[in-house]
């Protein structure tokens, strides 16, 4: 995509119009450690219907289809697991994802991409629309509120700080 900028894993990753790519520095260091917190959670809180998505700065709990007697179970066991290892435990729609503990989320991310590519006076000069489906999205949603259009995809009962939703 042309004249388009991009940016990947809460922001943590940026591909910008000019060619420039970057990596947030902080995150590397939780790269490394993604494939051995992929394995300790496979091994401990997959074996009842969950199952794992490993991505490069994060690793993702997926617990709809675990036995659902024992998701409270298997939810615990993996937030210490994720916390032994040094993430931050979020809570997503029917997962638990693990976040590097850098204190980065989307909407820090959101904030990162806008000021770099268009200094601090950003909200002067460019408009932002930001759409979202998952608890994740909205920290961005929040730092955007009241500046920028944003947009939650989802059932109309879910709470959001979006200006506006989608079904």
């Amino acid at each position: 995509l042309r004249d388009i900028n991009l940016a990947a894993r809460h922001g943590m990753e940026l591909k910008l119009a000019n060619g420039i790519e970057e990596e947030n520095e902080q995150a590397i260091i939780f790269k490394n450690k993604v494939p051995e917190l992929a394995a300790e959670l496979k091994e401990n809180v997959c074996l009842y219907g969950g199952w794992i998505e490993e991505k490069k700065y994060h690793v993702t709990f997926h617990w709809r289809d675990t036995n659902p007697s024992l998701r409270p179970t298997m939810v615990h066991r993996a937030k210490q697991i994720i916390q032994k290892h040094g993430f931050q435990a979020l809570n997503g729609h029917c997962t638990v994802e693990a976040r590097p503990s850098i204190g980065w989320d989307k909407g820090r991310g959101v904030y990162n991409i806008l000021e770099r590519l268009h200094e601090v006076t950003w909200a002067d000069n460019v408009r932002t629309i930001f759409i979202g489906d998952d608890e994740t999205d909205e920290d961005a949603m929040r730092a955007l509120a009241g500046l920028e259009i944003t947009f939650r995809v989802g059932k109309p009962n879910i709470r959001t700080h979006a200006s506006h939703r989608l079904p």
